[in-house]
């Protein structure tokens, strides 16, 4: 559960570093951040990441007055409810990762308690700040959240390894969420590795949208508001792309005028990439593939893949993903920074009008210092800040468009993975440790 924090990362100059992170949720304005940690819970920043705050998981070793439980969640997915004031937000926090064994081995990712709820967590006094809820979700995945934006409306789903389900109406107790009603999610327990609801936008009605990774329903899937059923979002053949049933991520621009996934091509040498129209109700969003998408992905897109579009232009889009090479101008190859690359997507007059990742102008590596392997992307004051949660912890770049914006923001924040651990057998002070993905570590002393 510790160090407080690891020196010497493996990006370029060498950052502080700490454990994996899957999900984060920043606030507009930048300084309030929920990051969920792959193996040691949710933690809380309310500075933009200078001081991280445990929620309801560490206990100080032999510390008088000291109660709270000193369980660390394995955490997918978070989604927060922002107030408006500093920590009085409402906070759903998906337990279990997707990538877990149910049999359990030593390193492996851990399945999940089913999902906790909590009403100003970082404010709370009690010894644990977490209600429980979906018991029948207990050593699945999760994936992400989507609430529906309709104002009044409390409806919030949850996509998992087994599905799509629904937050009860009444949700008083430890209450079982459900597959929500309508085709094909009401029988579907496949997984659903994304899902995503737009707002209404003009005379577009709010719309969710859900990834199904594989199995005959595998696709892009939506439902407008009021609507019974899903339908399937066919693709343009005049793309002459399709869908892989594969891991998809969504998001979308703001406003929601398009939408977008990056879609896991299982190294083919291209990741795939598409944009979905939201139009107008009673007209079927279509996807249009987009080509000239490098591979960052590599063969990991199982594990770490993240999408963001720019709030300001709604064709630039970021894609995270597994760890990126690169030549500085001075002839260094560096490597095993963060694969996050940012570009405009537009038709290409040279290319049969097909539309092109990284045109007019290609794209641009802008990972460097990063810790790589991906998992989320998330834009904050207006844009010029984006964040990125990642096996070496949290980054932040206050210069998006540039190669080597992203600096570390995980002092304190204690989440590093030991998968093993040895005593020297002299020195009872002197230990080692293998982490996960952040190398090995020791300790000197017993001070």
């Amino acid at each position: 559960l510790g160090p407080a924090t690891v020196l010497d990362g493996q990006a370029e100059g060498n950052p502080r570093v700490a454990g994996r992170i899957n999900a984060i949720c920043v606030h507009d304005l930048g300084q309030r951040i929920y990051a969920a940690s792959a193996n040691g819970g949710v933690w809380y920043s309310k500075d933009g990441g200078d001081n991280w705050t445990s929620l309801g998981g560490l206990a100080t070793t032999n510390t008088v007055g000291i109660n709270r439980p000193a369980q660390r969640n394995a955490c997918g997915a978070i989604e927060v409810i922002f107030g408006t004031n500093e920590g009085d937000d409402t906070v759903f926090l998906g337990t279990g990762e997707v990538n877990s064994d149910p049999k359990g081995h030593v390193g492996d990712s851990e399945g999940g308690v089913g999902i906790l709820v909590g009403d100003k967590p970082a404010k709370s006094a009690a010894d644990d700040p977490w209600k429980p809820e979906a018991h029948n979700l207990v050593n699945n995945g999760i994936y992400r959240f989507a609430r529906d934006p309709t104002l009044g409306s409390d409806t919030i789903l949850v996509a998992t390894l087994t599905g799509l389900y629904q937050r009860p109406a009444a949700h008083a107790g430890e209450v079982n969420w459900d597959h929500p009603t309508g085709t094909p999610f009401a029988t579907l327990e496949k997984a659903c590795t994304d899902i995503l609801w737009t707002a209404a936008n003009g005379s577009a009605p709010a719309r969710c949208w859900v990834w199904v990774q594989d199995g005959p329903d595998f696709g892009l899937w939506v439902r407008d508001n009021g609507a019974a059923n899903f339908k399937k979002v066919t693709v343009d053949p005049g793309s002459g792309l399709a869908y892989v049933a594969l891991r998809g991520s969504l998001a979308a621009s703001n406003p929601p005028t398009q939408v977008w996934l990056l879609n896991d091509n299982g190294n083919v040498g291209t990741a795939g990439l598409f944009r979905v129209t939201n139009p107008a109700a009673g007209t079927d969003p279509v996807a249009h593939g987009v080509v000239g998408v490098p591979n960052v992905l590599r063969n990991q897109g199982f594990y770490d893949i993240a999408i963001a579009v720019d709030p300001n232009n709604a064709n630039r889009v970021v894609l995270g993903g597994c760890f990126m090479e690169d030549v500085q101008q001075d002839g260094k190859q560096v490597q095993y920074n963060a694969a996050i690359i940012v570009a405009d997507v537009a038709p290409n007059p040279g290319n049969s009008n097909r539309l092109t990742y990284g045109h007019p102008n290609a794209y641009r590596l802008i990972g460097l210092g990063a810790h790589a392997d991906v998992h989320a992307l998330a834009f904050s004051n207006a844009g010029t800040s984006l964040w990125t949660g990642c096996d070496g912890g949290v980054f932040r770049s206050d210069r998006p468009d540039r190669p080597a914006g992203f600096y570390p923001r995980n002092n304190g924040l204690t989440i590093s993975e030991s998968n093993y651990i040895a005593c020297h057998p002299m020195a009872e002070g002197h230990l080692i440790s293998g982490l996960q993905d952040n190398g090995t570590v020791q300790r000197m002393s017993s001070g």
